[in-house]
C-alpha cells in the first residue's frame, strides 16, 4: 500500500490517495490520531474518464466542503472533478492534457493547474472552465524565461523530450482566497553534472511567489523538489527536499528565512492543517505522520 497526495480539509480530515496492487487508486481520509477510512473508490465511479482507464492523480482541498480529485486518463484527456464532502457527488470541472496538480480558490472555479509530459512542465491559470497560459517572467541564471514556454505544444508532439531550453514549473499552491500563489520553478541545470532520468534531479529549484507579471524567488535553492504547501494565512511555505538531505523545511514569506522540521523517514506531500499549526506528510510512501510547526 502506498499513500500520496495529502490534502488537509477544514472539515478536520486529511484526504489522500491510496494505491494498492497497481489499481486505479482510491481516495481515503483520516483524522489525526484516528483510523483511515475509504472515501472514494475509482472502481465504483461512473466512468470518470469516459471510456478510458482512469487513475487517481490529484487530491486537493477546495474551500470548506469540497475536494478536487483529478484522474489521469490513459487514452483520452485527463479529467478534474469537484467532490462534495457531504454527499460525495462528483461534478466535472475541467478536461485537459497532462494535469498533474491543481490549486483552486474556495469557489473551485478559479486557480492554477500544473501540466507535465516528459520534460515539459509548467503552470497555467484556470478560469471559466478552461486553461490559460501565463505569460509570466521567471528569473534564472541563464536569463529569464516565461511560464507559458515550459509546456510547449510543439515539444510535446515529440513525447516531451525537447523542452530543455525552457524552464520548468511544478506544484502550484495557494491560499483559499487566491491572494498568495506559490510554485516551484527551475533556476538552472543542476551543477553537479549528474545526469538523471528524473526531471526533478536535473535542475536546481526554488519557490516562487506569483507577483503580477513575474515570479519572485524566495527561500533556499533546492534539488529534487517534489511538492510544496502554503499555510492558510499565506505567511509560510513548507518545502520537501529530496536527495542527500531528505526532510522538510518551512520558511516565512516574504523574507525566505528557512527552518528545518523534525520528520521521520523519506518525506513527501506536505499539507498544512487549517489552523496552520501542524503539517501532515507522507513517510516512506506508506505512512501519514504529523509534525508541529511554529
Amino acid at each position: 500500500m502506498y499513500v500520496s497526495e495529502l490534502a488537509w480539509s477544514p472539515d478536520g480530515y486529511v484526504y489522500f490517495k491510496r494505491d494498492v496492487d497497481d489499481g486505479p487508486g482510491q481516495v481515503w481520509r483520516m483524522r489525526p490520531g484516528g483510523r483511515a477510512e475509504a472515501f472514494l473508490d475509482a472502481k465504483a465511479l461512473a466512468d470518470p474518464c469516459e471510456g478510458s482507464p482512469a487513475y487517481v492523480s490529484v487530491v486537493r482541498a477546495v474551500g470548506d466542503t469540497a475536494l478536487a480529485v483529478g484522474f489521469e486518463c490513459l487514452t483520452s484527456q485527463d479529467r478534474l472533478y469537484v467532490v462534495d464532502l457531504r454527499t460525495r457527488v462528483m461534478t466535472p470541472l475541467l478536461t485537459g492534457d497532462d494535469i498533474r496538480d491543481v490549486a483552486l480558490d474556495a469557489s473551485g472555479a478559479r486557480g492554477y493547474v500544473a501540466q507535465q509530459r516528459g520534460n515539459c512542465a509548467s503552470v497555467a491559470r484556470f478560469g471559466g472552465g478552461a486553461l490559460h497560459g501565463l505569460d509570466v517572467r521567471v528569473p534564472a541564471l541563464t536569463g529569464e524565461w516565461r511560464l507559458l514556454e515550459g509546456y510547449d505544444a510543439s515539444a510535446r508532439e515529440h513525447d516531451g523530450l525537447t523542452c530543455g531550453a525552457a524552464g520548468k514549473a511544478v506544484s502550484p499552491a495557494s491560499t483559499s482566497d487566491g491572494r498568495t500563489v506559490v510554485m516551484v520553478v527551475t533556476t538552472a541545470p543542476h551543477g553537479s553534472g549528474f545526469q538523471s532520468s528524473s526531471m526533478a534531479d536535473r535542475y536546481d529549484w526554488q519557490a516562487g511567489i506569483l507577483d503580477g507579471d513575474a515570479v519572485r524567488l524566495v527561500g533556499p535553492t533546492l534539488s529534487g523538489v517534489l511538492r510544496l504547501a502554503v499555510a492558510p494565512d499565506g505567511a509560510r511555505v513548507a518545502l520537501v527536499r529530496n536527495g542527500e538531505d531528505d526532510g522538510m523545511q518551512v520558511f516565512g514569506l516574504p523574507d525566505g528565512e528557512a527552518r528545518a522540521v523534525a520528520t521521520k523517514g523519506r518525506v513527501s506531500d506536505p499539507a498544512f492543517s487549517p489552523d496552520g499549526k501542524t503539517i501532515a506528510y507522507c513517510s516512506d510512501e506508506t505512512t501519514i505522520r504529523f509534525a508541529a510547526v511554529s
